[in-house]
């Protein structure tokens, strides 16, 4: 039997889409004959998997078209598919759904191909979505309609408007077109994704198989996701992207779907169990031994140095040879201490002080800890005896407590590793008394008005030790603040401008008018005994400053205007206070008596009544 007209097959042309051309050319109604006909008796009644051997007499094709049309295996393996001389499994081809380009349609009249494969997203040529339903109708599109170009509705496909996709999608889907039309159509592969090149099409389609799998079952709800392979499609486009940049897209893709997980869990997993899709579904799987996908092992050992141990990566090296890593940035315990030469006693001893970065991989077991390597490569041991935190003040001219938060602060850098928990390095505690002599070279004492030393200022400002280290490493940072210094030792001596550190130490400047006891006595001529019997009396207000108890001034103030000590009055008269408290009663003049240390007290007389007790004084002391 021979067809009346016998088409030619393009050299992409799918063999379904050659069959509907050739029933349309014929007048055929549908492609069921010539199924019919290419199926032998041995196939299923509805398979799809034709032998196209029969064209060779119906057509008058030649025998190497005939080879590159058919789907049917050689092997007759149910489980798999031809598609141009390549073996697949017979779910990477869509047969029963087909999808068009129609600008390919358009310009070239046959179905590629291509399209049939299950992950055919987009059309490299004209950058656009494939399509499968008709817009028209909202019906999917059937290899059973009567024309090549029309839906049965009666839609004209090639003037069907397809979205546009992605370029990354694109070139993906190019280097897939490359791979199915190989050894038959030299095509160009995508420039952006030539780590692909030496892929063949299974091993393509297996790789993007598995990593949209492990991108749609990642996270908490894994097991409540659907399974079937049509859910996978989603996940392409982060494929795409991050194959299309390769390597730093792929790296990327990682740290998104682990990073935070192996950052923040109790117990590390397995390196070997995470990476599982690549080290047994791609690799241990693959008929050629994995070897086409030691670019992908590479950059996963690449990523797993941020978080495993290299005992850990060598697990997994069974499968795949650990390419040599610049560095490791995790390891145990053992090899930190023989990076840092430190006994493992002092190691564990650090560890428990915290001054060694670690990282729980385990809650439990004789190993929990890994350390950070990248940090004890970086590490300097003093050659130094250890210098305790005290005598380390003293050196630099702080109190104890600021330096504690200078070190806490990175204000004192400790380049230098002590052997012994909680002291200084001797190198770095004179480094930094170095930088803060610095600030007092060459300075002489300041006279200005507005020039005030940083002991008063912390005094006035009751700064806390925080505030101390913040206002130091503020100088260091701006040592032109420092404009002279004032007579003693200490970085306390250090003279600068109040207004400049506004920022450092605001309270300063935004704080009530309050005063000490000490200040309030001077204003009011009596010991600050004296001004704290007067506050318990009610006559000055207080309140807490900074942890510390301050007088209002106003208060003071107002006292001092309304009562005169007695003391102060015997001064002016120049008679004596103690004969004074003696020889005269005071009960009848308008006065306050507030109890200093003892049983002394000292006596306040008002305003009014000082005149007669001007008289009183006169007249019994003189």
């Amino acid at each position: 039997m021979k067809l009346v007209v016998r088409p030619k097959p393009y050299p992409t042309e799918s063999l379904t889409g050659y069959l509907l051309r050739t029933s349309e050319r014929n007048g055929y109604p549908n492609v069921a004959f010539l199924q019919e006909l290419l199926r032998d008796e041995s196939s299923p009644q509805m398979t799809l998997k034709l032998d196209a051997s029969a064209l060779m007499d119906l057509a008058d094709i030649s025998p190497v078209d005939a080879e590159r049309l058919s789907l049917k295996p050689q092997k007759g393996n149910r489980a798999y598919i031809r598609i141009f001389g390549q073996e697949l499994p017979a779910y990477e081809m869509a047969l029963r759904a087909p999808k068009v380009c129609p600008q390919c349609l358009a310009e070239h009249g046959h179905c590629e191909a291509f399209w049939d494969l299950s992950q055919a997203r987009a059309c490299p040529i004209h950058r656009t979505q494939l399509m499968s339903r008709c817009p028209d109708c909202s019906s999917p599109l059937r290899w059973s309609r009567s024309k090549l170009k029309r839906c049965p509705c009666g839609s004209d496909i090639t003037t069907w408007h397809a979205q546009s996709a992605s370029a990354a999608l694109c070139d993906l889907m190019g280097v897939m077109r490359c791979q199915v039309y190989r050894g038959y159509v030299d095509l160009q592969c995508p420039t952006a994704l030539t780590v692909l090149k030496n892929l063949d099409l299974r091993q393509l389609c297996k790789l993007t198989w598995v990593m949209s799998s492990t991108l749609h079952f990642a996270g908490e709800d894994k097991k409540h996701k659907p399974k079937s392979r049509l859910r996978y499609e989603v996940e392409a486009e982060r494929v795409a992207m991050a194959l299309a940049s390769w390597p730093t897209g792929f790296q990327s893709l990682l740290q998104e779907m682990y990073g935070q997980t192996l950052s923040t869990a109790e117990s590390q997993p397995p390196f070997h169990r995470c990476f599982s899709w690549v080290f047994d579904r791609l690799i241990k799987n693959d008929p050629d031994g994995g070897e086409a996908y030691r670019f992908v092992a590479n950059e996963v050992f690449k990523f797993g140095a941020n978080y495993w141990t290299q005992r850990a990566l060598s697990r997994a090296g069974r499968d795949v040879n650990a390419p040599a890593l610049d560095a490791i940035k995790w390891g145990t315990v053992s090899e930190a201490a023989e990076i840092l030469g430190l006994h493992m006693l002092t190691m564990q001893k650090l560890i428990g002080a915290g001054e060694i970065p670690v990282r729980r991989v385990s809650p439990t077991g004789s190993r929990p800890f890994i350390v950070d390597l990248d940090w004890a490569r970086r590490q300097r041991l003093t050659r130094e005896p250890a210098i305790g935190i005290r005598d380390a003040a003293k050196v630099v001219g702080v109190s104890i407590e600021t330096l504690r938060v200078m070190v806490s602060k990175g204000v004192y850098v400790a380049a230098h590793r002590s052997a012994f928990p909680g002291s200084l390095s001797g190198e770095d505690t004179r480094e930094l008394a170095q930088r803060l002599g610095e600030l007092l070279k060459g300075k002489k004492h300041c006279r200005n008005s507005d020039a005030i030393s940083l002991d008063r200022l912390f005094f006035e400002a009751a700064a806390s030790p925080e505030q101390k280290a913040d206002t130091f490493a503020y100088l260091l940072d701006n040592p032109s603040l420092v404009i002279g210094k004032v007579p003693g030792s200490g970085m306390g001596v250090a003279q600068v401008q109040a207004e400049a550190l506004k920022t450092v130490l605001p309270q300063l400047y935004d704080k009530p008018s309050l005063i000490t006891l000490f200040e309030s006595g001077q204003i009011l001529g009596c010991t600050a005994a004296v001004v704290t019997s007067l506050r318990r009396l009610g006559y000055l207000k207080q309140t807490s400053y900074a942890g510390r108890v301050r007088i209002l001034e106003v208060s003071v103030r107002q006292f001092g205007s309304a009562y005169e000590s007695v003391a102060s009055i015997c001064r002016r008269l120049g008679v004596s206070t103690l004969n004074s408290y003696k020889r005269n009663d005071f009960s009848k003049l308008k006065h306050v008596k507030a109890r200093a240390q003892g049983h002394s007290y000292t006596v306040f007389i008002g305003r009014s009544s000082v005149t007669a007790a001007e008289k009183m004084l006169a007249r019994k002391c003189s």
